[in-house]
């Protein structure tokens, strides 16, 4: 008998033990599996977060950039480098206006053999129309009457005279980006890292990430070489 009352006090004092030591181990499981919870239902890992707070730029499938006046199909002007909606390249509404003799000339012997990093900040048009110091009267009513200038839209000819990067939100295309105050295409973007890798270093490298997204979903898939993408990931400004 007083065997059995000793055997029923032990295994009544090891219950009381192990309920003791669940009541402690429960909330830690709990706690754990709610943190758990929290990272699966914010659906957002480590990895993603991080690189959504350091964005980094990565190598282009063919990692050159083809020059201004190459194309692999055509062996004409490389479209990929035309980084304005097509009106802008179209300045013959000024013939209704200034005559054709004197856009042209003015065009072949001047305009297009300025330096191409020049060029593309003040693309065709717009830079005739200031070189000329033509009106926005005159344009809107060539577009009314006149034999070249009804093929324009008049909200785009408006566009000529906003801010200048008021300007540049209309008419620019995805295929060129405005860059710490400066237009550029995927050559000579490459040109300035080549020639002038402070300037370079002084553009936000989360807007270097950006276009280079705009690029590839327009198909362009090069021009990020290894040296560029170190040096930018390492170099540039990260605000």
């Amino acid at each position: 008998m007083k065997r059995n009352v000793i055997l029923f006090c032990t295994l009544l004092s090891l219950c009381i033990c192990l309920t003791v030591c669940g009541n402690q181990i429960l909330p830690e499981l709990s706690d754990s599996q709610s943190a758990g919870d929290e990272n699966i239902t914010s659906g957002t890992t480590e990895s993603e977060t991080s690189s959504m707070t350091n964005p980094s730029l990565h190598v282009s499938k063919i990692p050159y950039a083809l020059p201004s006046g190459s194309d692999s199909d055509s062996g004409g002007v490389n479209a990929d480098l035309l980084i304005y909606h097509e009106e802008v390249y179209n300045s013959a509404i000024l013939f209704d206006i200034l005559g054709s003799d004197v856009v042209v000339e003015y065009g072949e012997n001047t305009y297009k053999k300025m330096d191409q990093q020049v060029i593309i900040q003040s693309p065709d048009l717009y830079h005739m129309i200031h070189h000329f110091n033509v009106s926005l009267e005159d344009l809107l009513e060539a577009s009314d009457t006149g034999l070249y200038g009804r093929q324009y839209n008049k909200e785009f000819l408006r566009s000529m005279y906003l801010p200048y990067e008021d300007m540049l939100s209309f008419t620019m295309n995805s295929k060129g980006a405005y860059l710490n105050g400066t237009v550029y295409n995927i050559q000579t973007l490459n040109e300035l890292f080549e020639e002038d890798k402070d300037t370079f270093s002084r553009i936000s490298l989360a807007e270097l990430v950006e276009y280079q997204e705009r690029l590839e979903e327009e198909g362009i898939d090069y021009g990020f070489n290894q040296d560029m993408v170190d040096f930018a990931n390492q170099y540039c400004r990260r605000s």
